[in-house]
């Protein structure tokens, strides 16, 4: 769970995140022997991931967050995390990226 301010509140509203991340290989499929080493990876830069998800969920104000525009927000995250993380971590070889951003459960008070 991710919890940020947001954006224009002067801090008085806050939201609640919980995030999925949906990864894709970029040549291929996914497959089993992959995940062990995706796991391994991802899990590493989870701080740095993390970050760039509350980064992007602070700079957004309260009607960013509707059912018509929490999609643009969802693709900054997977763009910037692309950029950022993934890039990065799989320079060569088979290389995944993200492919969709969740929010199973999202709260703003």
């Amino acid at each position: 769970m991710i919890t940020f301010n947001v954006a224009g509140t002067n801090a008085e509203r806050f939201g609640k995140v919980s995030a999925s991340l949906g990864l894709m290989a970029r040549k291929g499929a996914i497959f089993r022997e992959d995940f062990a080493m995706l796991h391994s990876h991802v899990g590493l830069y989870m701080p740095k991931i993390k970050a760039i998800m509350t980064d992007v969920l602070r700079s957004k104000f309260i009607d960013e967050f509707g059912p018509e525009t929490i999609g643009g927000v969802q693709k900054e995250i997977a763009n910037r995390l692309n950029e950022e993380v993934f890039a990065k971590l799989f320079p060569g070889g088979k290389k995944f990226y993200v492919s969709e951003v969740l929010f199973p459960t999202l709260f703003l008070q």
